[in-house]
């Protein structure tokens, strides 16, 4: 299908291609991408170009990246439901302090520094204890944490995500009573699981947008720990940083922020003027101003 207006597709993947290899504009073909793989991403450059007259990206590092390759990007960063995300008063007392980790269990988000991390935690502190929403429908991208040297992972075919990963937290010593592992929750429900945590942490390797959870997690006034390298550098300025892959250093932290109190939880200001709005008016700048550039065909 041709059409006389600008069409906006879903960029699926490094590959470069449309989500609809059949819808065509005749004015302006913008792609929507979130990239993590810029080493394969570069290997198919021709097809950006082919398809698309320019990609919106979801955060500076992964525009400025594809920008590198020749192709014409902008960014348009995530937003966050104000009205679903906020920080709440006078949160009843717990008899423990957790720790809460997000996002589906795979070496790329760094879960295995966090276990790691906490593996020298949980013994020294009784009231240490991890809350987890690692829930991973894809067992191809849970194969990919056995390159970890932090921790001991097997992949069996056969055991679900959550057998996988209450294997891989007895090989690391973890009691069972020490961690939950959450099952997965429909978006609105988690105000109420992030406000169950006293520090959240995020060493996630490569992230080609902003890490929605992270964003939350600071809107709620949670204090977040995350690594300072490709989308989250758009976000750090309001977390505290940790050197990337350094079980250590983020134990470090976590202790320090539980006994001395350092956290940026306060510094929410930057995530507050991220709203869904404000990211819907980059997506219709950007495609206003791109123009065709080629015929695909």
């Amino acid at each position: 299908m041709v059409v006389d207006a600008p069409v906006l597709q879903a960029v699926s993947g490094p590959e470069f291609l449309p989500a609809d290899l059949n819808l065509w504009s005749k004015t302006r073909n913008v792609g929507l991408a979130f990239i993590e793989n810029m080493e394969l991403a570069s290997r198919f450059v021709p097809n950006a170009k082919r398809y698309f007259d320019h990609i919106i990206c979801g955060s500076t590092w992964c525009a400025e990246e594809l920008r590198k390759m020749g192709i014409s990007t902008s960014v348009a960063l995530q937003g966050v439901d104000q009205g679903l995300f906020y920080p709440i008063e006078n949160k009843p007392k717990r008899g423990r302090y957790v720790i809460g980790s997000f996002g589906k269990f795979e070496y790329r988000k760094g879960q295995d520094v966090v276990i790691a991390a906490f593996s020298k935690l949980w013994s020294k502190d009784p009231q240490m204890h991890l809350l987890t929403s690692w829930g991973n429908l894809w067992p191809e991208t849970m194969r990919t944490m056995g390159s970890s040297n932090n921790i001991r992972f097997s992949y069996e075919p056969g055991k679900n995500w959550r057998e996988l990963i209450e294997n891989t937290m007895h090989v690391a010593g973890i009691p069972r009573d020490r961690y939950t592992l959450l099952d997965l929750r429909p978006h609105h429900e988690m105000p109420f699981i992030y406000h169950q945590c006293d520090v959240a942490v995020f060493a996630n390797r490569v992230e080609a947008g902003t890490n929605l959870p992270l964003m939350e997690c600071i809107a709620c006034g949670i204090p977040a720990i995350c690594t300072d390298n490709t989308g989250h550098k758009d976000i750090s300025g309001s977390a505290d940083v940790i050197s990337n892959g350094s079980p250590e250093m983020l134990a470090e932290q976590i202790t320090q922020v539980k006994d001395k109190g350092v956290l940026r939880s306060s510094k929410r200001s930057f995530v507050e003027g991220l709203s869904w709005d404000n990211t819907a008016k980059s997506v219709f700048e950007a495609i206003n101003n791109t123009a065709l550039k080629h015929d695909r065909l």
